[in-house]
C-alpha cells in the first residue's frame, strides 16, 4: 500500500480484507474493510471500537436461535469522504 506521507498516515491494523490509518491532516481513523471505507473523529472511533469489542461471539455461536445470527452495530457520525486523503 502507497502512502500519502509518512508524515500524515499511519497503519494502525491491516490485514488481507482491509486496513486502518490515522490521519494526521484530519485527525482520524480511517477504515478500508472489503472497499468501503469509513472514516471517523477519534472519539467516534473509539465509541464504535467500545461497540463492537461489546458482541459476544461465544454467546451467539452457542445460540441456535435465528437472533443470534447477526449482531447489528450502529456507527457514531462519519466525515465526509470528500476530505479523506488518498492512500491506494
Amino acid at each position: 500500500m502507497a502512502l500519502v506521507s509518512d508524515l500524515t498516515t499511519k497503519i494502525l491494523f491491516e490485514t488481507e480484507k482491509g486496513y486502518s490509518y490515522q490521519c494526521d491532516l484530519t485527525n482520524s481513523i480511517i477504515i478500508n474493510f472489503t472497499d468501503t471505507v469509513s472514516s471517523y473523529k477519534i472519539q467516534d472511533f473509539l465509541i464504535f471500537q467500545r461497540k463492537v469489542n461489546s458482541v459476544d461471539i461465544l454467546d451467539m455461536l452457542y445460540d441456535l436461535s435465528d437472533h443470534a445470527d447477526v449482531q447489528l452495530i450502529e456507527t457514531t457520525k462519519k466525515i465526509s469522504p470528500e476530505i479523506l486523503p488518498s492512500v491506494k
